[in-house]
């Protein structure tokens, strides 16, 4: 299913744009009904019969999805599981998913498109013909080759619309049979494109998409469909026939866990900074878009090493005193807003501390239109620094492409974030422009035979300035989530956000995780575990159902002050609100008389002073009986 591909997309999607104050409702994309009609689908192997298949447990898993409000489950088709006396796999899941109320969507697959040059393979003409003679009215709905954008056959476009005419000639067997496109991925549209000017659109009912990103950046892909439609006139209802998050064991060190868990620390206890009830600023700014820590990161970072956050936003940093506030956290980009940076070397000239964990701090200017500064305020707070690029860089011999990196034993830990030969492009620290009694510790090394530089320091400042620096120069982390709770809180934000675009139908990929493979995002994408046993996004998802039932109108979604608020009325008449953010933190003023609350887990939210805590996990508000 070319999950792996989307492994940076979905942990390291970030944004810098500034969000404005007034309220924006999203428009229509699509054609639509106006209430949602059986909207959940869910991807499951049920077709399969190899150890990562999902057919021996098909009978429990069906039970699950019926129960929680799932209407129709998505599986592959192929030539071998079907035959002229029904005894197949096929039958075998047209029966069990009847039994349990549930429709299917098949996909209908050429093999010949897995290869890099078309044959005269005549099984998929077998397949069409078996459908046709045998199955024909037990299909109300076959998608045509699964994500077939990634296929290498030369003139890809041309035999994918041969191959789908051939399909929607079923129709003439069965007038309620609905054909669908290829479930794109939407990292592609050069296919689309390619099949629409071949006319694909003729041949198909319901347009098809996937995608893995971030549920707040899945509008920029069917932007993309949109404007192909515009493109070549053509307007087919659409359904998202796969998406979702995986939940894979995380390798730690290609994040900054270690340097927050053993690195910060420890620069904290050489410059006398005590742990106990030490408050550490999180900048978390929904007018800016700036954030230092999700709140995942928060709590591995902060909390749970016996610190307390103090979230701040960048206007707060001028009125913080180091004494309340002893180390405030900036964000793991290299930008920053200019407007602000006064206050931060106020802070750091009177003792505060600040931990500077990515890249070159402070090196684009957003208050300009993300205009490069480079040196320009990072060089004010005493930071030396030596880009690669640099000509005093060339005449060191400092390399793009560290050939080692090393951790400096009299700081007390064996940090070095990247193995010997991993192609990186630190930035180099120096001490050239410490003043008075300042003081510069290495903590990492990186080099080759010709040069060895600092990339991670601790900054300990007794001149003009008189507060404390911890930096790494660190390029390419990954953000660290807690992987099962960010799945849970992505699954009511990706439907809403779907639903209130147009689309009719959302399947999650997948139930079941046969999770063969604990490290492989492949084999970890389910809602529940290889025995069957719920993750957290099981509950999650059986909330969504509860709040959003079939049946009720299309949601409404508006954007204020980073805030996504999306609402509809349920079938028995009442109103529902939903809250969230894509990053960070805020609080949300509400009707805490006329609604009750919950959270995305479906547990009881109580109000603080009219207001519900709003972040990435959806607040649901529903109308209290009148």
């Amino acid at each position: 299913m070319n999950k792996i591909r989307y492994l940076l997309i979905v942990l390291m999607a970030t944004t810098c744009l500034s969000v404005p104050s007034y309220a924006q409702k999203k428009e229509l994309l699509f054609k639509c009904s106006n209430r949602l009609d059986n909207p959940y689908g869910m991807c499951c192997h049920f077709t399969f019969t190899d150890k990562k298949a999902d057919n021996t447990t098909m009978n429990e898993q069906a039970k699950m999805l019926r129960d929680l409000g799932c209407n129709i489950v998505r599986s592959d088709l192929t030539h071998y599981m079907v035959n002229n006396s029904n005894t197949t796999i096929l039958d075998k899941t047209l029966k069990t998913l009847k039994e349990n109320q549930l429709q299917f969507l098949g996909i209908a697959t050429d093999q010949r498109f897995f290869g890099r040059q078309w044959s005269n393979d005549d099984n998929y003409n077998r397949l069409l013909k078996t459908l046709k003679g045998h199955y024909i009215n037990n299909l109300n709905y076959l998608e045509f080759q699964n994500e077939v954008n990634f296929s290498k056959i030369p003139s890809l476009g041309n035999h994918y619309v041969d191959d789908l005419k051939q399909l929607y000639t079923l129709r003439k067997k069965n007038s309620k049979l609905k054909v669908l496109f290829s479930g794109i991925a939407d990292n592609n549209s050069d296919f689309l494109d390619s099949a629409m000017a071949n006319q694909a659109y003729k041949y198909f009912d319901i347009m098809n998409f996937h995608t893995y990103k971030v549920p707040e950046d899945i509008p920029s892909t069917m932007k993309r469909i949109r404007d192909n439609m515009d493109k070549y006139h053509w307007n087919k209802p659409i359904w998202l026939t796969e998406c979702g998050m995986h939940t894979a064991k995380s390798d730690l060190s290609q994040t900054n866990h270690d340097f927050f868990v053993k690195v910060v620390p420890l620069a904290l206890k050489k410059i006398g900074i005590d742990r106990e009830g030490l408050k550490i600023g999180v900048i978390d700014d929904y007018e800016h878009s700036y954030y230092s820590l999700n709140s995942d990161e928060e709590k591995v970072y902060i909390t749970d090493l016996g610190y307390s956050p103090k979230h701040l936003t960048l206007q707060q940093i001028k009125d913080v005193s180091f004494r309340d506030v002893p180390v405030i956290i900036f964000a793991q980009t290299e930008t920053f807003y200019g407007e602000y940076f006064s206050a931060v070397l106020e802070y750091v000239r009177k003792g505060g501390t600040i931990i500077l964990p990515f890249g070159t701090p402070f090196y684009y200017d957003a208050s300009k239109g993300k205009q490069m500064v480079g040196k320009t305020f990072a060089n004010r707070l005493h930071i030396g620094q030596l880009y690669y690029w640099d000509e005093e860089a060339k005449k060191l011999s400092a390399p793009e492409h560290p050939t080692f990196y090393s951790a400096n034993k009299d700081f007390g830990t064996d940090y070095s974030f990247y193995k010997v030969g991993d192609n990186m492009t630190p930035r180099y620290l120096t001490d050239d422009l410490l003043k008075g009694k300042d003081k510069m510790t290495p903590i990492t090394y990186a080099g080759n035979e010709k040069y060895k530089g600092v990339v991670a320091a601790l900054y300990q400042l007794n001149s003009d300035l008189k507060g404390n620096i911890i930096i790494q120069t660190r390029m390419g982390i990954q953000k660290l989530f807690d992987k099962e709770s960010e799945q849970a809180r992505r699954v009511a934000r990706i439907h809403l956000i779907a639903f209130a675009y147009g689309v009719d139908k959302v399947f999650w990929y997948k139930f079941r995780s046969n999770e063969i493979d604990p490290y492989y995002s492949e084999d970890n994408f389910g809602m529940v575990h290889a025995d069957l046993s719920p993750k957290p996004v099981y509950y999650a998802y059986r909330t969504l159902f509860q709040m959003l039932p079939n049946g009720s109108t299309r949601p409404i979604l508006t954007i204020k002050n980073g805030i996504y608020k999306a609402e509809w009325k349920r079938p028995d008449g009442k109103r529902v609100n939903a809250y969230w953010c894509k990053d960070g933190f805020t609080h949300q003023q509400v009707d805490s008389t006329n609604y009750r609350f919950y959270d995305y887990m479906g547990n009881v939210v109580t109000p603080h002073n009219g207001q519900i805590n709003v972040s990435t996990g959806s607040v649901f508000a529903i109308e209290k009986e009148r």
